[in-house]
């Protein structure tokens, strides 16, 4: 599915998604919980998370700033750059121990509306999780809220897709959901011309 020549081809909500995998925390919530408000929401927030989000976003800002600033030295630039590369390093290392075995789900689909996952178990639609989502690629966490829109029967894997929309997720975190999903089709995209490239060079036989 990740191999798609166009990735960003199913909807969910006004947003399309993009087919690469991750790792999903799914903490299923009683039928009769309510979703926090955008204040209660934040302030339960796992600390981790909300550096995570506040680093993805205003370091690369910064960065790209500094790049197009012809004042600024080279060598300024890169030195800012492998700094932020070691701190997102350790946030990074920090973060694995967020990501609960017993609650992880194979995540397949991404974008700026929801997710879809592989489960073992049926839900039904309305369902609402507790989550934590989590992209290598990307260097980057999100804490959130998800309903269940769908739950289907994938024939080919033997297990259910469940389709989650956001019930509750920071604006930043959703944009930079939208940033890594263009990313992961440049990745993909990127990686096909390289196959096809490597596929059409003439071979020791036909020199």
């Amino acid at each position: 599915m990740a191999d798609s020549p166009i990735s960003q081809t199913q909807q969910i909500g006004d947003f399309f998604t993009v087919a690469e995998q991750f790792p999903v925390n799914l903490e299923v919530l009683a039928d009769d919980f309510e979703v926090p408000d955008r204040f209660d929401f934040e302030q339960e927030m796992p600390e981790l998370f909300k550096v995570a989000s506040n680093m993805v976003g205003s370091d690369q800002d910064l960065l790209q700033k500094l790049k197009m600033d012809s004042q600024h030295s080279p060598v300024l630039v890169t030195l800012l750059e492998q700094m932020n590369q070691r701190m997102v390093m350790m946030l990074g290392y920090l973060l694995r121990y967020e990501d609960d075995p017993q609650q992880r789900y194979d995540g397949i689909e991404y974008g700026g509306g929801g997710l879809r996952v592989l489960s073992n178990r049926p839900f039904e639609a309305g369902q609402l999780f507790r989550a934590k989502l989590f992209f290598k690629e990307e260097s980057l966490a999100v804490y959130c809220y998800l309903r269940c829109d769908s739950c289907d029967y994938d024939d080919e894997r033997q297990q259910q897709i469940l389709t989650l929309a956001f019930a509750q997720i920071l604006e930043q975190d959703q944009e930079h959901l939208i940033r890594a999903s263009l990313h992961a089709q440049s990745r993909q995209l990127k990686r096909r011309a390289q196959q096809r490239q490597q596929q059409s060079k003439p071979t020791t036989d036909d020199a």
